[in-house]
């Protein structure tokens, strides 16, 4: 999880609006990665465009980010994962699950990781759901990378799906 991948205008600590909680599955603020892939760009632009939301014609607008070492990052790879950050981080709210206080989770922690497994197994349980996590990503509650490379607009690959 060393190197994100970023789309959009350049990142920076100065525009990161601070982490807010929405009563939704996902917090305001902050700032969203994905694993990069050289070929692909990330789960999320492959979520993307296999979903065709917000593909840019001229390509992505993309930013490598390298994050810092001592980062530390809230991992998401199982149901039980889940489960076990909502004992300490749960809210209320208006829908029928159990949702995160992002606030809270800021204190303790500089990130939260959810991975491709994690993605899978959280997407449709109950009480404790990621549901809307649509694929392996990363909120940031704080900048937490040691540098930002500028690549460009780039097009990427989609793989080749094999149904059986």
């Amino acid at each position: 999880m060393n190197t994100q991948l970023f789309t959009g205008s350049e990142p920076s600590a100065g525009k990161m609006a601070p982490i807010r909680n929405e009563g939704f599955i996902k917090p305001r603020g902050g700032l969203w990665t994905s694993s990069y892939d050289a070929e692909l760009g990330s789960d999320w632009i492959q979520w993307c465009q296999a979903e065709d939301f917000q593909v840019p014609r001229g390509g992505w607008p993309s930013f490598i980010l390298e994050v810092d070492p001592n980062a530390r990052i809230l991992t998401i790879d199982s149901y039980e994962d889940l489960a076990s950050a909502c004992e300490r981080y749960a809210i209320t709210s208006d829908f029928p699950i159990t949702i995160l206080d992002f606030e809270r989770m800021a204190q303790d922690y500089d990130a939260m990781h959810l991975t491709a497994t994690g993605q899978m197994a959280t997407r449709l349980t109950h009480p404790v759901s990621l549901y809307g996590w649509d694929c392996e990503s990363t909120i940031w509650f704080r900048w937490m990378f040691t540098s930002v490379t500028n690549i460009g607009r780039q097009k990427y690959s989609m793989p080749a799906w094999e149904y059986a």
